[in-house]
């Protein structure tokens, strides 16, 4: 009688607008009630502790900040975060993506963590205060902290919930199998992104959680295309990301030279970082003549996120040639969110976002030339292409994301209490 009347007394004393962020809110589950100290009503929100990366520490923290802003609606959010990632000595430490941020209050925030340094381990282990932990894997070099944090918070009866970015290394690293297994063996469920991630990963309890799309500004083609002394007129190419070999760069540099020969109003877009040696892309781009280098930009570096749109809004069409692949890819996200038609190879992590059959390609760089002849002619096909991915939007959605983490969060609590 009390909670009901409570719920009536917005209206009674003008807070509406309280009142409607209650019946706005789109986690089910939450309570309600005055705080001591504030005239208003208040959501009381479950716990969840999240270890990732922020803010400057590169890693995967854009997932992380488009996260942590749908999840802090759901939960009281901590998130503990890496202050170093990767050793000092080694040249991708030197991308700082952005400034550390600080806690607010939606979330608090403690930069506790580093790869190299087993004291930062232990003291993130005693600043986590909830009753279940969301680790972010993506990079094998966590695999020690994380299995050392599991063990102690196993023993507390703390509930684990691993987030699987990449089940398997893009580069094959010796032994990770083996301390993946181990950590798979502490961890009470799994999260995965797609069908094929859950598939590659041996665990009781696996659900599969698409994330969101991130956001993009929209900038006119004519300006974009302006910023890289590109024709209006001109068929574009992108290729987007960290330059490394799995992602078949290689192929697409072949099939453009088939493209661009055949056709002087194509250009290519590279941008991305290197992973290693990039000489031996420099040397193929070099060896197609001037005629057809001419028409290719490159950008081997990290791109900042103001500059991003930029480079979807100057495209006619993403393509994506990767030799293997077994997650959900932030490149398409990325790219649904811009509206920009992509081209996908066929292998397991990209297959199931082809928007249909006509865009998935071999991995072959003859059968990728085909592919994207096929629609760089076809203008309908593109607009068609356009409209589809306006609808697809709407199925990769970050309040969907954080929904069904609560939901596993309310089941792995009560199955706790009631143990």
């Amino acid at each position: 009688m009390v909670f009901v009347l409570n719920l009536w007394i917005p209206f009674l004393t003008g807070d509406f607008l309280v009142y409607g962020n209650i019946l706005l809110n789109f986690c089910s589950g939450d309570t309600y009630g005055y705080t001591n100290n504030q005239d208003m009503i208040e959501i009381k929100k479950p716990s969840l502790s999240v270890l990732s990366s922020l803010p400057p520490v590169l890693g995967i923290s854009n997932f992380t900040l488009s996260a942590i802003k749908t999840l802090a609606q759901c939960f009281s959010l901590q998130i503990l975060a890496y202050y170093r990632f990767y050793p000092p000595f080694l040249r991708i430490n030197t991308v700082k993506y952005g400034r550390a941020l600080t806690s607010s209050k939606d979330f608090e925030i403690l930069y506790s963590l580093s790869i190299i340094n087993p004291f930062s381990w232990v003291r993130t282990y005693r600043n986590i205060s909830s009753p279940v932990v969301l680790m972010e894997w993506w990079n094998v070099i966590q695999l020690p902290h994380y299995i050392f944090l599991s063990y102690l918070l196993k023993k507390k009866n703390i509930k684990i919930f691993a987030e699987l970015h990449n089940p398997v290394s893009h580069e094959g690293i010796i032994g990770e199998r083996v301390l993946f297994n181990i950590w798979m063996r502490l961890v009470d469920l799994v999260i995965v992104h797609t069908e094929c991630s859950g598939n590659a990963v041996d665990h009781d309890s696996i659900h599969v959680i698409p994330y969101g799309v991130y956001p993009c500004e929209d900038i006119p083609a004519k300006e974009a295309r302006k910023k890289f002394s590109i024709p209006n007129e001109a068929k574009v190419l992108l290729f987007f990301g960290n330059l490394r070999p799995y992602k078949g760069l290689d192929l697409l540099l072949k099939s453009f030279k088939h493209i661009a020969r055949n056709d002087k109003n194509v250009w290519l877009i590279i941008a991305g970082r290197p992973w290693k040696d990039f000489d031996d892309y420099l040397n193929l781009i070099n060896s197609f003549g001037e005629d057809i280098s001419s028409r290719i930009i490159l950008r081997d570096e990290f791109i900042p996120e103001s500059q991003v749109p930029f480079y979807f809004s100057a495209a006619d069409l993403l393509v994506l040639p990767y030799k293997q692949f077994d997650s959900q890819s932030g490149v398409i996200m990325l790219t649904i969110s811009c509206g920009l038609p992509y081209v996908v190879s066929d292998v397991k992590g990209l297959r199931e976002f082809a928007l249909d059959s006509s865009l998935i390609s071999k991995v072959d760089s003859q059968d990728l030339s085909f592919v994207i002849e096929r629609i760089l002619s076809s203008p309908s096909k593109l607009e068609e292409l356009h409209s589809d991915l306006k609808s697809l939007r709407a199925k990769y959605s970050w309040v969907n994301y954080a929904r069904k983490i609560k939901e596993l969060w309310n089941i792995s609590v009560n199955t706790k209490e009631e143990e």
